[in-house]
């Protein structure tokens, strides 16, 4: 009687045992495929169905498994129904609600006293939570792993010792320093080994003292890679300590700065460069400052040259430049000095200097306001061109232009131009074809054939036939014949011309002489030979007489003509060994409303172009578009703009540009122009500018930019926080945040802007 009062008890407290375990306890027959014979209440909550449920169902367990492992856990099922074996798998189950979770099953098979195995019993966990925590900490640690072994610096951690040992080596070391992060922990003296003899003895020191002090490490240094090439680093090494303050380790980062070494290298060069070249070329390059009375900043040393006075002294005597300037152009030049520095316009003007041994100097002076902009103060730089030869050049050439065209305008004959076409086109008369034949010079210049129709019926088809002819052979032409004068007379003309060629083209270059007298005089000589003799004796004197003066103004002419291109010459040589470009270019009318363009065809570009650019000064002129097709495409909306403000308002043209080369590379120019003179309307008629390649300073400025990209990135991809601000006050502490990198909301827990607030520093 007690054993059978016991047995209910026992069975009671096994089934509360079963029931209240976190696991679902399921019997299952040991078959494959399987079914559950018992499922204890656990088994909803787990599954979503009632144990009656899965006990009348026999296919929906197998059913809501995940398609990637149904097929495995059968397999498995099988292999240990068969081997009578523990079944252990964890696996996907499609809960009723549609949510997949994770299960973790143990199946052991339940055995008669025979051995035979009657049934088993299999304990199903939810396993989620712990799974979903498993892929949590996995996916972060990859996490940190990722960010520790990709930033572009080597993580790594030491052991607190002056001679330190390598505990920790990121990956990046290798490409960085040419050596395996297990070369590191396996040796470590490699660190002092691998770094430059020069440098050695004092990160030495410098680490020697951080692990004696306790105060972080940096220093900068060169390291050889086993290829021999040089890498310079920054390294930055703080100790780490325990909960309790006892050093554990030192963990630091070590950035490849060899880019941002090399570019500061380049810019220094780039710097010397560029001052060498304002210092020798031929121009005074100056920059002035006002900050309550002008001074003068820098003058470069050329101005001894020009001016006569040495660069220091216009530095040290702010009122040098003021004694120097012409008393005839002081008023003028200091009206527009004024002007430029109240309207911030700058100034563009011609005036004279006196030279110390007493001579004139002419100068063209060009300035522009320039903003500093790292201390915003304003300065305004200038330069200054030495244009006495130019003026000497110019005056020369007026004097010859005056003497030539009296020359040409008081000949006792018609001097011409011609061209070659069958036209006969008329490009020069002299005013002697109004005297002789009537037509004013601009008449004769307007109608293109107003010599075929002034030729004498009787002698146009001989005179016609012969022009085609001299115009094929080139030959001289010499000939007699009768144009018809605005009043009707016949008016016998001796003409002599020669077919010349040059830069403009070929043309007829002539005289043209009235001998209606000498015609006359041989048709009276059919009347009377004495009286024909006498007239002919007279004219012949006449004519002998002219002739001599003709050919003595020919011959002064001519050596004017060659002063002039030596002259000429001079000027060409010293522009185009400039070391730049220098150009003019003239705005040309066009269209009913008198718009405006730049004519690069109708100008001078010196031959510096080619070495610049690739292209001849002819290839270069060789179309009014052209210069505009090798603007670099993404400075061009840019430039263009900037060229129309200039050629509609005669504003000065002052660009950085890149032009694309005739083989194909860019070329960063530094490209000025500035108006030398207006129409008689006013509108800018040419310009004079120069190109000056700048492409070294900027591609150092490129390479600065790009290094301190990557320091940027350095500091805000970086396992530490950076940040910088500025201190108004010291007491009471008062200061103003400029910089927090987004590490600072990892570190902290706090989102960036919360540090914008300087008080949220001191909370």
């Amino acid at each position: 009687m007690t054993d059978s009062l016991a047995l209910p008890h026992d069975e009671l407290l096994y089934r509360r045992i079963v029931e209240d375990s976190p696991a679902a306890v399921v019997l299952l027959t040991n078959e494959a495929p399987t079914r559950a014979l018992y499922a204890s209440p656990r088994i909803e909550e787990i599954s979503g169905f009632t144990p009656d449920e899965l006990l009348t169902q026999h296919e929906l367990w197998v059913g809501r498994l995940h398609p990637d492992e149904a097929e495995a856990l059968a397999i498995k099922w099988a292999a240990a129904v068969e081997a009578g074996e523990l079944f252990r798998a964890e696996y996907r189950f499609q809960h009723r609600d549609g949510d997949w979770r994770w299960l973790r099953e143990t199946s052991s098979p339940v055995r008669e006293a025979a051995g035979t195995i009657r049934y088993r019993q299999s304990f199903t966990e939810d396993i989620t939570s712990e799974r979903l925590a498993e892929e949590q900490a996995e996916r972060s640690e990859a996490r940190y792993r990722a960010l520790v072994e990709r930033l572009p610096v080597i993580v790594y951690v030491d052991s607190d010792e002056a001679e330190p040992s390598s505990l920790y080596v990121s990956p990046n070391c290798l490409e960085i320093l040419g050596y395996a992060p297990s070369e590191f922990l396996a040796d470590p003296e490699l660190w002092f080994r691998s770094m430059h003899a020069d440098d050695l003895a004092r990160v030495k020191e410098a680490w020697a003292d951080a692990v004696r002090t306790r105060t972080p490490f940096h220093a900068e240094y060169r390291d050889v890679r086993p290829d021999g090439s040089i890498v310079w680093v920054r390294d930055h090494s703080i100790l780490v300590d325990d909960e309790e303050g006892r050093p554990l380790f030192w963990q630091g980062v070590l950035l490849d700065i060899t880019a941002e070494r090399e570019a500061a290298t380049a810019l220094d060069r780039s710097e010397a460069r560029y001052r060498n070249l304002v210092e020798q070329i031929p121009v005074i390059v100056y920059i002035d400052a006002y900050d309550g009375a002008e001074s003068s900043r820098y003058v470069s040393p050329r101005v001894i040259d020009v001016l006569g006075y040495p660069a220091d002294a216009f530095v040290a005597d702010t009122w040098l430049w003021d004694r120097i300037v012409h008393p005839d152009d002081h008023k003028r030049v200091l009206a527009a000095w004024n002007e430029g520095w109240s309207h911030d316009t700058g100034w563009s003007v011609a005036y004279r200097c006196v030279h110390p041994d007493g001579h004139d100097v002419w100068v063209r002076d060009d300035a522009r306001s320039v903003i500093d902009p790292a201390t915003g103060e304003q300065t305004w730089q200038g330069v200054i061109v030495d244009l006495t030869v130019a003026k000497k050049a110019e005056s020369e050439l007026r004097r010859s232009e005056q003497r030539y065209r009296a020359l040409v305008e008081h000949v006792p004959a018609v001097v011409y131009e011609m061209g070659p076409d069958d036209d006969r086109r008329t490009l020069f008369v002299s005013p002697r074809v109004e005297e002789i034949l009537g037509y004013p010079p601009q008449e004769w210049l307007e109608q293109p054939d107003i010599w075929i129709e002034l030729l004498h019926p009787d002698d146009r088809e001989t005179e016609l036939a012969a022009h085609d002819r001299h115009n094929e052979t080139g030959e001289p032409w010499r000939r007699e014949y009768r144009l018809i004068a605005n009043d009707g007379r016949h008016v016998w003309i001796r003409d002599q011309a020669e077919l010349v060629s040059d830069d403009t083209g070929r043309r007829w270059l002539g005289v043209m002489v009235d001998i209606t007298a000498q015609k006359d005089a041989e048709e009276m000589l059919w009347l009377t030979n004495d009286e024909l003799e006498l007239r002919m004796r007279e004219r012949t004197g006449e004519l002998a007489e002219a002739n001599e003066m003709m050919t003595l103004e020919i011959g002064e002419r001519r050596r004017i003509e060659a002063k002039l291109r030596r002259a000429e010459a001079r000027v060409r040589a010293l522009v185009e060994h400039l070391p730049g470009v220098a150009y003019t270019w003239r705005v040309r009318p066009t269209g009913v409303n008198v718009d405006v363009e730049l004519d690069a065809s109708v100008g001078y570009t010196s031959p510096r172009i080619e070495d610049l650019l690739g292209y001849s000064p002819a290839e270069w002129r060789s179309d009014d578009r052209f210069w505009e097709t090798r603007i670099h495409p993404h400075d061009r909306e840019r430039v263009l703009a900037a060229t129309e403000r200039s050629r509609r308002t005669g504003e000065p043209f002052d660009e950085e540009l890149r032009y694309l080369a005739k083989d194909g590379h860019v070329v960063w120019v530094l490209e000025r122009a500035t108006l030398l003179t207006r129409d008689d309307a006013g509108r800018p008629q040419y310009f004079q500018g120069v190109m000056l390649d700048v492409s070294d300073r900027k591609r150092a400025e490129e390479k600065a930019d790009a290094a301190e990209a990557r320091f940027r990135s350095l500091t805000e991809e970086g396992p530490v926080a950076a940040y910088f601000y500025e201190l108004l006050e010291v007491d009471p502490p008062s200061l103003r945040m400029e910089y927090e990198s987004p590490q600072i909301a990892e570190i902290t827990g706090y989102p960036v802007d919360h540090w914008s607030r300087p008080e949220a520093w001191f909370e």
